[in-house]
C-alpha cells in the first residue's frame, strides 16, 4: 500500500508543477499579447507619421517639378521672342 500512496504523492506534485507552470504560461502569454499590441499601436503611429512625410516630400516635389516648368516655359518664350525676324 505504501506504494500507492507515494504514487499518489508523485501525482499531486506533477499536478501542482502542472498547474504552476500553466499559470506561468498564462501570465506570460497574457503580458505577450500586451506587449504585441503596444508594438502593434507604435508601429501604426509610425507608419501614419511616415505616410504623412511622405505626402509631404510629394507635394514638395510636385510644386518643385511645377516651378521648373513654369521657368523653361519662360526660357522658352524668351528663345522663341529673341529668334523671331
Amino acid at each position: 500500500m505504501s506504494i500507492g500512496n507515494k504514487t499518489w504523492q508523485f501525482d499531486r506534485k506533477v499536478n501542482v508543477a502542472n498547474l504552476v507552470l500553466i499559470a506561468g504560461l498564462l501570465l506570460g502569454g497574457i503580458s505577450w499579447i500586451n506587449q504585441l499590441d503596444q508594438r502593434v499601436t507604435a508601429n501604426s503611429i509610425n507608419i501614419n507619421h511616415l505616410t504623412d512625410a511622405q505626402e509631404r516630400n510629394w507635394q514638395l516635389n510636385k510644386d518643385a517639378r511645377d516651378e521648373i516648368k513654369a521657368q523653361l516655359q519662360q526660357i522658352d518664350d524668351k528663345l522663341d521672342r529673341l529668334l523671331q525676324p
